[in-house]
């Protein structure tokens, strides 16, 4: 057995990364990386999760704006065509940068079948990057996509018979 020393190419392998990791370490200012510690898991910061409340709050929005449609359906409107396009494309995108955030490669070539098939592709990704939270998180968002489209379908139609 090879004793650890200057002729050992394995010990002069660990020397190496061992100065190349503590020049990074002095670099970030004595900080090592939430990634060090695993690298299969995304760092929890505040920052990372923004994409989530912004896309929640663009979603929720929508499911307003689809409830109040919901009460002039019996009227054509622009936003028949919009709304599904305003949907998916949130739902693409917020998809699209949770991957990238979490590492998780999402090849050029089918980044647009995110678009296409939002409805399926989004929350299969969900329950396959989160795993049983995911469907958990997925089946609330639904329900209460849900309930606030039908409490302003409801709202916007009592509006209309008020009106006369």
């Amino acid at each position: 057995m090879k004793k650890a020393g200057r002729g050992n190419p394995s010990a002069a392998l660990r020397r190496r990364v061992g100065k190349t990791r503590r020049a990074l370490f002095s670099c970030a200012g004595g900080k090592m990386d939430a990634m060090d510690d695993n690298p299969y898991r995304a760092p929890h910061t505040p920052e990372g999760a923004q994409h989530t409340s912004w896309f929640l709050i663009a979603f929720y929005a929508l499911a307003i704006v689809a409830g109040i449609r919901g009460a002039y359906a019996s009227e054509p409107s622009t936003l028949d065509i919009l709304l599904p396009i305003a949907e998916s494309v949130c739902l693409g995108c917020w998809t699209l940068a949770d991957a990238r955030r979490r590492g998780h490669y999402i090849p050029t070539t089918a980044r647009w079948w995110f678009f296409v098939l939002a409805g399926i592709l989004v929350p299969a990704y969900v329950i396959w990057s989160r795993g049983w939270r995911g469907l958990g998180w997925v089946a609330v968002n639904f329900v209460a996509w849900v309930a606030i489209t039908t409490v302003m379908t409801i709202a916007g139609a009592a509006v209309l018979s008020l009106r006369g």
